[in-house]
């Protein structure tokens, strides 16, 4: 395991102040045998005081906490709402609910969603069919391009295929990689539904389970172009990063507390040039830091009408351009 600690300057061109910010209303057929890595993570180093900026966002923020932004393969801008249950792009919108996907009509009609419910996230695999987590199910849906549901996998518990308010997800090439929360692991399926690993989860002593031991209700997860998975740990600001085996490679965490007010990340981004993004809506800040943990933080301040603005989500393109949701003016 590497330890790295923020000791370069990170240029200020490579995030291109004011920030480009774009905001938005806010397998195989045989069985694999399951694994399981201990994937202990350390306690992150202390973070070093982070440089400062700010950035400008538009005076009238479409705000929703309910949506997350995603980019798709080939750049199209999507908005996945949790609230209405949908999936939308300036191509097409179609239901993500656990039945089977409601046309677009019949969801401008109200028509009625089954329940439970609750995508929470959503990530795309080469061919453009997209994956949809579903908290409370909890499951993955996989849909085409087009909304039509091509296969569904995941269940309830703390099996080796067993879910449990799942967080996040993200496809690399022929792997799915799921923040499993309260599992308190990353759980990983192959792209056709079969459980495959497993990474982690809480060891137990006896009758007693040590969450210090194992990730502390994973919140988000991202997956480099190079298969380097990073986890953000729940209510912190720690990320920690692994190989696609599980293999923990580095720990470190962006912020210290400021303010007495500790840091509760809310998402992560990977661009394509190696910068990892963080969304800190309790400092109304954007976090930017080279992904291997080479370069100093840097802390972006967001303002809408001279008062501050915070967002929940966070995405990148191909093209370098951040794309949030979830914005937000901050009272008071």
């Amino acid at each position: 395991m590497q330890r790295r600690f923020f000791t370069q300057a990170l240029s200020l061109g490579a995030i291109s102040l004011p920030l480009p910010l774009a905001l938005v209303g806010c397998g195989g057929s045989e069985p694999v045998p399951l694994a399981s890595t201990s994937g202990q993570t350390a306690p992150a180093a202390a973070p070093k005081a982070a440089k400062t900026a700010v950035a400008q966002l538009p005076a009238a923020l479409p705000a929703s906490a309910f949506e997350r932004v995603l980019v798709g393969p080939d750049g199209t801008i999507y908005t996945l709402n949790r609230q209405a249950k949908t999936l939308s792009s300036v191509k097409a919108q179609f239901s993500v609910a656990s039945a089977a996907p409601a046309t677009l009509a019949s969801v401008e009609k109200g028509a009625a969603l089954s329940s439970p419910t609750n995508p929470t996230d959503a990530s795309f695999d080469d061919a453009g069919n997209v994956y949809v987590l579903d908290k409370s199910t909890p499951e993955v849906r996989v849909y085409s391009s087009s909304g039509v549901l091509l296969r569904q996998f995941g269940r309830y518990g703390a099996g080796p295929d067993g879910l449990s308010s799942p967080t996040a997800l993200a496809v690399y090439q022929d792997r799915v990689f799921i923040a499993d929360s309260a599992n308190h692991r990353v759980q990983v399926f192959s792209t056709a539904g079969l459980a495959l690993s497993r990474f982690g989860e809480l060891q137990t002593h006896g009758t007693k389970q040590t969450k210090g031991e194992g990730f502390n209700y994973p919140k988000d997860i991202k997956v480099s172009g190079d298969g380097h998975i990073y986890v953000l740990q729940g209510g912190t600001s720690v990320v920690t990063s692994y190989t696609d085996a599980g293999v923990l490679v580095e720990t470190f965490e962006f912020a210290a507390p400021a303010n007495g007010k500790k840091h509760h990340f809310n998402a992560i981004a990977l661009s394509p040039t190696g910068l990892l993004y963080a969304t800190d809506a309790t400092h109304n800040s954007i976090y930017t830091v080279a992904k291997d943990g080479t370069s100093s933080v840097q802390a972006t301040h967001l303002l809408a009408n001279g008062k501050p603005a915070a967002a929940r989500h966070i995405s990148v393109g191909a093209d370098e351009k951040l794309h949030l949701s979830g914005a937000r003016a901050v009272k008071g």
